[in-house]
């Protein structure tokens, strides 16, 4: 018995020393691809900090300000302010992007002084977001670090994340439901600028009446990280 007792206190005493991570949810990153990096809006990195944008059409300057703090960066450049990019901040469309080493940086330079910086940014994304009751909808989970540091994540089983559905504030789905996953403490470390990706197929039910829906989820980690809201019509 006292074993068993010491076992227990042994275990609330290590999840208590469970270290949160501090995460962006954010719906407006908006990852493209260019080079085979990476990259994500930056005015959609900036609209959950209250950033304020400028753009120089004649220095091909973009500029940026917070809390009396401005900086300047060059679309092009693999410079800023003595650092070395892996990818340089490129203009697509009316659209600046740039790589997650760049936006831990711009992060970390506009919002000093704040009490807890963000170390992740997560992201979730459908395609289509309209469909027919029995179709398939796919989901896009991802979460990059953008600290200057290793980030653990930690999972108290398999499960790496969930999704769920809701209708009119009722849950009508749930990934994990019906599923099972090993009981193992599982951890990943996830390096500065590191990112990971997954996709999910979700089968849409023939039942489903149409209307709109809200998908959402979360990182399922020992402190959850919440995903994003994204409406969803099915018709």
């Amino acid at each position: 018995m006292k074993r068993i007792l010491i076992l227990m206190i042994g275990i609330i005493f290590l999840t208590s020393l469970a270290t949160p991570v501090n995460a962006v949810t954010n719906l407006n990153i908006d990852f493209t691809t260019s080079d085979d990096n990476q990259l994500l809006n930056l005015r959609g990195l900036g609209e959950d900090f209250g950033w304020k944008f400028d753009y120089s059409p004649v220095e091909k300057t973009v500029y940026i300000f917070n809390q009396g703090q401005k900086v300047e960066l060059q679309p092009g450049s693999l410079q800023f302010e003595g650092y070395n990019l892996p990818a340089a901040p490129v203009i697509i469309g009316d659209r600046t992007y740039i790589e997650p080493e760049l936006a831990g940086i711009l992060v970390r330079k506009l919002n000093q002084g704040e009490e807890e910086m963000p170390e992740l940014l997560t992201e979730l994304k459908v395609k289509p977001q309209k469909a027919h009751p029995g179709e398939s909808i796919t989901a896009y989970i991802k979460i990059v670090n953008i600290s200057e540091n290793e980030v653990a994540l930690k999972y108290a089983s398999g499960q790496i994340y969930d999704l769920y559905l809701f209708r009119d504030g009722q849950e009508v789905w749930r990934w994990s439901q019906g599923k099972y996953f090993t009981m193992a403490l599982i951890k990943r470390d996830l390096g500065p600028g590191e990112k990971l990706d997954y996709t999910v197929e979700i089968p849409l039910n023939p039942d489903l009446e149409p209307g709109k829906y809200i998908l959402t989820g979360e990182i399922a980690t020992e402190n959850p990280l919440k995903l994003n809201e994204i409406e969803i019509e099915i018709y």
